[in-house]
């Protein structure tokens, strides 16, 4: 399923695999604790993400950020998006024609007050531009997942400052 991002005290790949071996074998409730708190920091850097999102950030009604969940597991977490958009909003969408109601909605949120002719037409061209060109993706999930070896790799090691002590 897209959209969900496991993180354990498994193996991570090269040094950082070592680290947190080295971190289970001495601790290994440190390591796990470690480990969830990297898939905290990578929930919040894939909601800074959505909001540093070029062009424009997909936060019309924030239904997609406030979809992160962040779940512990027996041996780390599992850090996922439960929205229905955020596959397509983070690979795009083909050209298709989207309903007209959820695009008046949206346009009427968008238009702030305007008459209704506006409204309309606002969200017919919306529906038009998508059914010619599709929805651009994204990729929210995959910039964040760039910085999350450095989330463990920072949370690994004050676990193991901690564990062999100064």
């Amino acid at each position: 399923m897209t959209g969900v991002i496991t993180i354990g005290a498994g193996a991570p790949p090269g040094q950082l695999h070592r680290m947190l071996a080295d971190l289970v074998e001495r601790d290994r409730a440190a390591a796990v604790m470690a480990v969830r708190r990297a898939g905290i920091d990578l929930q919040a850097e894939a909601v800074r993400q959505v909001h540093a999102t070029t062009p424009y950030p997909p936060v019309d009604t924030a239904a997609l950020v406030r979809s992160f969940r962040h779940t512990a597991t027996p041996d780390g977490c599992v850090v996922e998006n439960t929205a229905p958009q955020a596959v397509w909003m983070e690979y795009g969408t083909r050209p298709h024609m989207p309903p007209l109601a959820p695009m008046v909605a949206w346009a009427t949120r968008k238009a702030r007050g305007g008459n209704v002719r506006s409204i309309m037409a606002l969200a017919r061209g919306a529906q038009m531009s998508i059914a010619r060109k599709g929805t651009a993706p994204r990729h929210f999930w995959q910039r964040a997942l760039v910085s999350a070896p450095g989330f463990m790799e920072t949370r690994i090691r004050d676990a193991l400052q901690r564990a062999v002590g100064p």
